[in-house]
């Protein structure tokens, strides 16, 4: 009997990278800047978890397009509207060494 050799799923995001681009510029346009600004501290955290996933899927986007640089270049400045937000309510920001 034959064994079955088991799959090893990477750990990067599954899909296309036109799946990701739609996904990440859907979260984008969720997350606007006024949003960001009228956010109380309890908001906070859950949007550093936004913005991350948007990072993450705007990177796994195709990237040689223009297009994907700019949703990154957008959501990046998203992020770092984010981490203001946090650092005026008193969150710590990541830790850089």
């Amino acid at each position: 009997m034959a064994s079955k050799k088991r799959k090893r799923r990477s750990r990067g995001l599954g899909g296309t990278p036109s799946e990701h681009l739609q996904a990440a510029s859907y979260g984008l346009s969720r997350l606007t800047r006024d949003r960001v600004e009228r956010m109380t501290c309890g908001e906070v955290g859950m949007a550093l978890f936004d913005v991350g996933r948007i990072i993450a899927q705007a990177s796994s986007a195709d990237d040689g397009s223009a297009t994907g640089r700019k949703l990154f270049a957008m959501a990046a400045a998203r992020r770092d509207q984010v981490f203001v937000k946090a650092a005026a309510c008193g969150m710590r920001g990541p830790v850089r060494r």
